[in-house]
């Protein structure tokens, strides 16, 4: 994980953003639908981990 790139840090940034927004959304607003909920969690998760998959180093030719 030490050798990150910055786009891949920031992607992954942007996917805990939208973690942390709708846990706090749902904390704050306790009708809101498990679905909305559901959606920007995972949402998030799927950026976070599309940033760790794209970081894989090119190998050299």
């Amino acid at each position: 994980m030490k050798n990150l790139n910055r786009k891949n840090a920031i992607v992954m940034g942007i996917g805990l953003l939208m973690l942390s927004v709708a846990q706090i959304a749902a904390h704050y607003n306790p009708n809101m639908p498990d679905s909305y909920k559901g959606f920007f969690m995972g949402t998030g998760l799927g950026i976070m981990i599309l940033g760790l998959i794209k970081n894989k180093p090119k190998r050299a030719s």
